[in-house]
């Protein structure tokens, strides 16, 4: 992983806004674990990706067309035919020689 600039140092209303979603107890827990380090926090859809793309491939396997999957998912063709063209590779890599 490549390190990452700390953009902003923790202030007081964040630390509050931070203990209001999640507690004062596992805020705790973060800067006993991670105090000090810079730590990247991702977007949630950067975090569902895999398991998005994975759908996207079953219904493809079950028979969606690009542009069903462009639509459903809200994709380009392009990111749709590169999720795809993806797995392809990493299936024929996986093949038993």
């Amino acid at each position: 992983m490549k390190p990452v600039k700390p953009i902003e140092v923790l202030s007081s209303q964040t630390l509050s806004e931070l203990n209001s979603l999640i507690g004062v107890r596992n805020t705790r827990k973060l800067c006993r674990a991670f105090g000090g380090s810079a730590l990247y926090i991702p977007k949630l859809e950067g975090i569902d990706r895999p398991r998005r793309n994975r759908q996207i491939r079953a219904d493809a396997a079950h028979g969606a067309s690009v542009a069903q999957l462009c639509a459903t998912y809200r994709l380009s063709e392009r990111q749709v035919r590169r999720i795809l063209s993806a797995q392809r590779q990493k299936d024929f890599w996986s093949e038993p020689w």
